[in-house]
């Protein structure tokens, strides 16, 4: 194996995964702050996460995803500096990739900044917010809010409440 593409695999990022049993309508809620939330319904009473961040060695330690099951609330973040600090702002982020599979009931709680959020297939009800991003949601049945500040808004969902 040559010397540069063994360096180009050992700087590829590793996927981080989680997988968290549910009742089938939970509440999931993100927050990241660049890169994508992409987000599937299926089948079934998981919740599964996997996590890509992109960047250097220090940009992904400054921005650690924080994941944590609360009953049937999913909770994940990437934080600005270690998760038990509130920060205001951040310095140097990884870019962080979200794909994450959930029950099509779960509710849905998103929230980025320059992250592209796509939501498929979910029905339960979904409030999302970001800036600086794109917002693209298919197959909502119930209450829908988006909240979006210079980004672009497309909504494909079968019956809005």
């Amino acid at each position: 194996m040559s010397l540069p593409l063994m360096l180009l695999l050992a700087a590829a990022p590793v996927p981080q995964t989680w997988s968290f049993q549910t009742d089938g309508t939970p509440e999931i809620r993100i927050s990241n702050i660049e890169g994508e939330i992409l987000i599937d319904g299926i089948d079934g009473n998981k919740v599964l996460f996997q996590v890509v961040q992109e960047g250097g060695e220090e940009a992904r330690r400054q921005s650690p995803v924080e994941v944590v099951q609360e009953g049937d609330v999913v909770k994940t973040r990437v934080c600005c500096g270690p998760c038990a600090e509130k920060r205001r702002s951040c310095g140097d982020v990884a870019v962080t990739r979200f794909r994450v599979q959930v029950p099509r009931k779960a509710e849905l709680n998103l929230s980025s900044v320059e992250a592209e959020v796509k939501v498929a297939g979910v029905e339960g009800e979904q409030e999302i917010s970001t800036v600086n991003g794109r917002v693209e949601v298919s197959g909502s049945q119930r209450a829908l809010s988006v909240s979006a500040v210079s980004a672009e808004v497309v909504l494909a969902p079968r019956s809005v409440g």
